[in-house]
């Protein structure tokens, strides 16, 4: 009798083992009934006691009996039929009636692998790969790995591919890896054909080819495995080797979270999130996010913990956030683990801790979020969280953009224009800063806008500066919403309008910038834009004299000397003016001045109303140096 083929699948990163399966085979023997092959085994022919032992694993013609199963394999393993030892440590690895054997399925596997069994090797490779029962190794796994490609086994040569994609245990080459996953995609593997659709897609080792990419895919989802579906649909979703079709993602994501891919429940989560090919649905995206999250999906616990910073769709939960962050992170998601460091940078539910920030940063960034690599580089530059680096931050940032970070091409393209750790160059920055604004990041938009503004290093255009604010303000950037408010407050490239200007500046404060507070508090204190209202014009102004905006410090001073809002208190009025002028605000600097002539609030002194005249006056306030003149005498 021939020998049966029987395939335990094993693999790692992507390439996870499966059921034992066989692969049909013409017997010799005229009769295969279970009594007759009993009746082998009894005569001790190995191979009919293991193929026995698979049909009492799996109930063909009997009912399903492990135990039974697995005498039979040990039976079969004892009388040299090396499959035999695989798929009886295949059922140690799952347990019996408690808890896996990790140590007798090490041992099968490795009897298994020594008599030559591909599978056994591949099973054997991937413990070592993974820790289970033995110390991480991936040396020994690449070995193993390569004894079982060797032998043909398909799972073998994806696992080896894997390895050489990333450098684990081998030196990392992506040419080999691309022929590794080539070899595994021809036996039928069909994991394996959905890793190689991913290096065609990405260009890694090979010439870029979507169209490609996108048969492979297709091949491996047709095929049953679920992933393939998840890397089809993303190729839909963004229009790579297709044509872009948002209900053809949605179906595919839809079939690999059913093929129970937690990967696709997150991208299908993600698609009802935002209403892409299917209504919009936040109730059946976080129930997706969390099934993404359960399948331990890195993205999915960060995606839900973003819907309950936000409170989209539920009550929001910043504790929750953070917990699905800290998950996410340690099933490294480069996603979770930044967001999670942008909690610790904000202080948001936890203590703002700077170095932890940085840390997290650092941890996104080496799991490959761009973000993490941006924000990272952003502390190296100010110095923020970790020793100030400009040769680390420049690096880091031009990582980040490599990777279509926006908010890390901004950063880069102000380096250039300010000349730091590199020749000054305003192209390259107005080229670095208009693809973070193209790549959708508020920071870059607001930079850009205030080129226009500013008239350098692009000719002056108001009109682009307010379209580019614009933009800024509706990715939620707050300085953009405040300039935008300012635009329309004093109708630069734009008609002059205080009810817009005050709507932006309020959207402005909300997302927390103290001059959006400060100039809105303003419109309620003069009533412009909205109705007068000194109230609500001091607690704005009080908001954004905390944040340091010396304006703001003087117009809430300008409050409390007049009792607006608030009982009249000279002396408060005196403190307020005093941080602001310290701040170098004229103004400031003026109404202490005045003070001191008057002998409001404090004994008159024309001394120092002179100091505080003259040191308004150079910082540009006509009527400082009008006041200081006429004190001064001819």
């Amino acid at each position: 009798m021939p020998n049966l083929i029987w395939f335990v699948a094993g693999a790692l990163l992507g390439c996870p083992r499966s059921s034992p399966v066989s692969a049909l085979s013409t017997s010799d023997r005229s009769d295969d009934s279970n009594g007759t092959l009993d009746a082998a085994c009894d005569d001790s022919f190995a191979e009919d006691c293991a193929t026995l032992g698979y049909r009492y694993h799996y109930g063909e013609g009997v009912e399903v009996d492990r135990d039974r199963a697995m005498s039979l394999y040990l039976r079969g393993c004892d009388g040299g039929a090396a499959w035999a030892c695989t798929n009886a440590g295949f059922l140690h690895s799952d347990g019996l009636d408690g808890p896996p054997n990790l140590e007798e399925t090490l041992r099968l596997y490795a009897l298994a692998c020594d008599s030559g069994h591909a599978l056994g090797c591949t099973n054997l490779g991937y413990m070592h790969d993974n820790g289970e029962g033995v110390e991480v190794d991936d040396a020994r796994a690449a070995t193993l790995y390569t004894r079982g490609c060797d032998g043909g086994e398909p799972g073998g040569c994806c696992n080896l591919g894997l390895l050489y994609k990333y450098g684990n245990g081998v030196e990392l080459d992506l040419e080999v890896a691309v022929g590794l996953f080539e070899e595994s995609c021809n036996g039928g593997h069909a994991n394996g054909c959905s890793k190689l659709a991913r290096m065609y897609d990405d260009g890694a080792g090979v010439a870029e080819d979507n169209a490609l990419a996108v048969e492979l895919f297709e091949y491996a989802c047709e095929r049953g495995f679920a992933n393939g579906c998840t890397g089809l649909g993303w190729m839909y979703e963004v229009g790579e080797g297709v044509v872009e079709d948002y209900g053809a993602a949605a179906a595919s994501y839809e079939m690999a979270c059913t093929k129970g891919d937690p990967e696709g429940c997150t991208y299908l989560g993600q698609v009802y999130r935002k209403g892409r090919g299917v209504e919009q649905n936040l109730d059946r995206a976080r129930e997706l996010f969390e099934e993404g999250c359960q399948g331990e999906n890195g993205r999915g616990c960060a995606k839900l913990g973003r819907l309950y910073q936000d409170g989209e769709g539920l009550d929001a939960d910043v504790v929750r956030a953070r917990d699905l962050y800290e998950r996410g992170c340690e099933l490294d998601d480069g996603f979770a683990c930044t967001s999670l460091g942008v909690v610790y940078n904000h202080g948001e539910g936890v203590p703002r801790d700077n170095e932890r920030a940085a840390a997290l940063y650092r941890m996104g960034c080496d799991a490959g979020s761009g973000s993490g690599c941006a924000n990272l580089g952003f502390f190296y530059h100010r110095g923020r969280g970790v020793e100030r680096d400009l040769d680390l931050a420049f690096e880091l940032a031009s990582k980040s953009c490599e990777m279509d970070a926006g908010f890390g091409c901004g950063n880069l393209g102000l380096m250039y224009k300010m000349g730091e750790t590199t020749e000054r160059d305003l192209g390259r920055a107005l080229e670095l800063v208009t693809r973070g604004c193209d790549l959708d990041d508020g920071a870059s938009c607001t930079t850009l806008a205030r080129f226009y503004d500013d008239g350098a290093p692009v000719p002056e255009d108001n009109a682009a500066a307010v379209r580019l604010y614009d933009k800024a303000c509706s990715l939620d950037n707050a300085s953009g919403c405040a300039n935008l408010g300012y635009m329309y407050e004093v109708g630069e490239g734009t008609a002059l309008d205080n009810v817009a200007a005050a709507r932006f500046y309020g959207r402005g404060c909300e997302l927390g910038n103290s001059v959006g507070c400060g100039n809105l508090g303003s419109l309620y204190h003069l009533g412009r834009g909205v109705d007068r209202d000194f109230t609500r014009a001091h607690e704005l102004l009080t908001v954004a004299c905390k944040g340091n905006e010396e304006t703001a410090c003087t117009r809430l001073g300008l409050l409390y000397e007049r009792g607006e809002g608030a009982p009249q208190d000279y002396e408060r009025a005196l403190e307020l003016y005093r941080k602001a002028c310290d701040a170098d605000s004229p103004a400031g600097c003026f109404n202490i001045g005045a003070a001191y002539e008057s002998g409001r609030g404090v004994a008159a002194k024309l001394g120092e109303a002179k100091v505080f005249y003259g040191k308004s006056c150079d910082l540009g306030y006509a009527k400082s140096c009008d006041r200081l003149n006429l004190l001064s005498g001819p």
